[in-house]
């Protein structure tokens, strides 16, 4: 049940109440960020955000933490181009302590100019660490060549000349001019009753001063008239680039259709680019397209991540689907697919408290309206397949496009292949874009059999089942969703020096095909019935797990069994897996804190498993067969060695029969024991 109202101090409240767990989330949304400051203060909103934990009129130095991590409480903020998020997720009986300390960090930090000046140093460290992370690097780069002059281009996290220098006078004008009850809303979300929060919430939230917001009037960015192109040398190993051009605010009437035509292009293994220049190629470490459509105008990007010898290869397959697109081949079904999704993005959005309180607050901050999803979701039921082509060429003109990379390779290799690029895109937009489109269709909407009756609260079930495992069930039916786990000891513990990483390698190819589909076959069926499937494997235990919707149990679950028993493996998709595996092996000096991390590994446990990377290395890699990673999975999956838990809305009759049934395929076996070594720590032995 959702609540909207408001206080005498202009505080926006939304209250959501879920009884699933005894748990809430408290969160305070403030619509001021990075794109709302002026030049000589870049990043204060990101500065603000460290230091409104440092301390208030009520609370010194740390108290603020203590007390919620005393509380088993989390605490955490962010900041982004609009808006700046402050949230804590706590057990419901220490409710009124998390709206106790969101209220002092909002209406009464301190601002005292010592821990101003030691938390400078803070930030300025991780302004210094984004330079060493290439998502980071890549993603600055495609925004600063996207906006020219409005400050999307400027990074969230700020300069760290500004840092150094801003005063606490300074910090405490920004804060009382945007920091005001009438810029927030707070959202509570989680097992609690509003008859007695309400009071609570008034009680620690309406003498909160109702400072003036002052208007802050962002600068407009001038229009484009020619592509853009910047190549940012670094020294990674691996490269990225992205091909963006700008779109409407997220409230424009093209927005909807903007968003289904990126899914088509690159959001599920079924779509175009990830299903051919991925999974069939495997060309890329990962592609995706999104759109980022924030309060002003944002972005349509196509991401990727791959070795920079592939770049042009690459390249011309996204030239390949945008042609496809833009030419007016989009098919009924794969808008249904992205339609679907979408909506149950919504679905699966409320597994948590927190997911809630996002969900709930994205919406509030966009449009005021909380509940706008469901307003959404009806637009997009209208858009047809002429609309998303429409949009496309209306958006993606070649006059547009900005290309933006960082990669290790020569520039004056790499430039002229997107030049190319660009050349050959705008040639391929002029032949297609006078293409006459057929009538757009829409997918029929299709009617959910599955209801939701009041919310069920159980206990944790175990069931020995005559097939030998041990399966765990809770039952709560609050979200028409359920999760099935199953997991078998072993993992890293069951390697040895000669296959190091096999398990690893088995948890990448696992979710490939089944014994009667193929891997393409395998992720439409996953995308007709929306679940979702992935391996893990770690250093004690290997295995799969699904989340699907409650209306396919049956399905799902059996898809899910097909998956986990497969005893076929394609030796194409291995050669794939082992190439990336590889890439990725190469590609550690990227990541100074896995290293770090192994290197600590490697000095607890000499001589144990626990030593090993999960990844594995090259020598190790490199001799792995198929018949090698079907005996390993085979070696963990025997009765006695697994455990299966299923959680969520399910028809617990139906799903243990059908659970009893498919594991009859599972071998007999003892539970998995390895001996090693005791392993013994060294201490100092002298007192003092």
């Amino acid at each position: 049940m959702l609540q909207k109202y408001q206080l005498r101090n202009g505080l926006k409240i939304v209250l959501v109440q879920n009884n699933k767990a005894p748990v809430v989330s408290v969160q305070a949304w403030v619509k001021t960020g990075s794109a709302d400051e002026v030049k000589g203060i870049e990043g204060i909103s990101h500065f603000i955000e460290h230091l409104v934990f440092k301390g208030s009129e009520k609370y010194g130095v740390g108290e603020i933490a203590q007390k919620v991590e005393g509380a088993g409480g989390q605490l955490n903020a962010y900041t982004s181009f609009d808006q700046t998020v402050f949230y804590i997720t706590i057990s419901k009986e220490f409710t009124g302590t998390a709206l106790d300390m969101i209220s002092q960090m909002m209406g009464y930090p301190t601002f005292d100019p010592k821990e101003i000046d030691n938390e400078r140093e803070v930030v300025i460290e991780e302004i210094k660490r984004s330079n060493d992370s290439l998502s980071r690097v890549a993603s600055q780069n495609m925004f600063s060549t996207v906006f020219k002059k409005h400050p999307y281009g400027i990074p969230v996290i700020g300069y760290d000349k500004v840092v150094k220098t801003v005063s606490a006078k300074k910090i405490k004008e920004y804060y009382n001019a945007r920091y005001s009850p009438k810029n927030m809303t707070l959202i509570v979300t989680g097992d609690f009753e509003s008859k007695k929060l309400k009071p609570e919430i008034k009680q620690h939230f309406e003498k909160i001063p109702a400072y003036r917001v002052k208007t802050i009037k962002r600068v407009k960015e001038p229009a484009q008239k020619t592509p853009r192109l910047e190549v940012k040398n670094t020294k990674f190993q691996e490269s990225r680039f992205q091909l963006s051009w700008k779109v409407p605010h997220a409230m424009h009437k093209d927005t909807p259709a903007l968003d289904l035509m990126s899914a088509i292009l690159g959001q599920s293994e079924t779509s175009r680019m990830i299903k051919t220049i991925k999974n069939e190629k495997g060309l890329v470490q990962f592609i995706f397209s999104s759109t980022y459509t924030p309060i002003d105008e944002g972005l349509f990007s196509i991401s990727a991540g791959l070795d920079a010898a592939n770049i042009k290869q690459v390249l011309d397959e996204v030239l390949i689907s945008l042609k496809s697109l833009l030419s007016g081949e989009v098919e009924v079904g794969e808008l249904k697919t992205a339609i679907t999704n979408f909506e149950n993005e919504e679905v699966y959005s409320k597994q948590t408290v927190d997911g809630i309180a996002n969900h709930v607050g994205h919406y509030m901050f966009l449009t005021g309206d909380p509940e706008y999803s469901k307003k959404l979701n009806k637009k997009m039921r209208a858009i047809t397949t002429k609309d998303v082509i429409a949009v496309a060429r209306k958006y993606l003109k070649p006059d547009l496009i900005c290309v933006s990379a960082a990669t290790n390779a020569e520039t004056k290799k790499v430039e002229p292949l997107f030049k190319a690029f660009v050349k050959d895109y705008k040639k391929m937009y002029n032949s297609v874009k006078g293409v006459r489109l057929a009538v757009g269709k829409k997918p029929k909407k299709e009617a959910s059999t599955f209801k939701i009756g009041e919310l069920k609260k159980s206990k944790v079930e175990k069931i020995k089942l005559k097939s030998g495992p041990e399966l765990l069930i809770y039952e709560t039916n609050d979200v028409p969703l359920f999760h099935v786990q199953l997991a078998a000891l072993g993992g890293a513990r069951q390697e040895v020096d000669s296959n190091m990483g096999i398990g690893s390698m088995l948890s990448n190819v696992w979710v490939s095909g089944t014994n009667k589909l193929t891997e393409a076959e395998l992720h439409q069926k996953l995308e007709d019935i929306s679940a979702s499937v992935s391996a893990f494997s770690g250093r004690n235990s290997i295995g799969l797990k699904m989340t699907s919707l409650s209306k396919t149990q049956d399905e799902a679950l059996n898809l899910y069994f097909d998956i986990l028993f497969t005893n076929k493996l394609e030796q194409s998709v291995l050669e794939r897996e082992r190439l990336q595996t590889l890439i990725s092996i190469k590609n550690r000096v990227d990541n100074p804190s896995h290293l770090a991390s192994q290197k600590f590994m490697e000095m607890m446990f000499p001589s144990h498993p626990y030593s090993f990377d999960l990844e594995g290395k090259v020598a190790t890699i490199t001799p792995i067969t198929v018949e090698d990673i079907l005996n390993f999975k085979k070696q963990h999956l025997v009765d006695q060695n697994i455990k299966i838990v299923l959680v969520g809305a399910v028809d617990k009759k139906r799903a243990i029969k059908l659970i009893e049934s498919r594991l009859k395929e599972v071998e007999k076996g003892e539970s998995f024991v390895r001996s090693y070594p005791p392993l013994h720590l060294e201490t100092n032995s002298e007192s003092h």
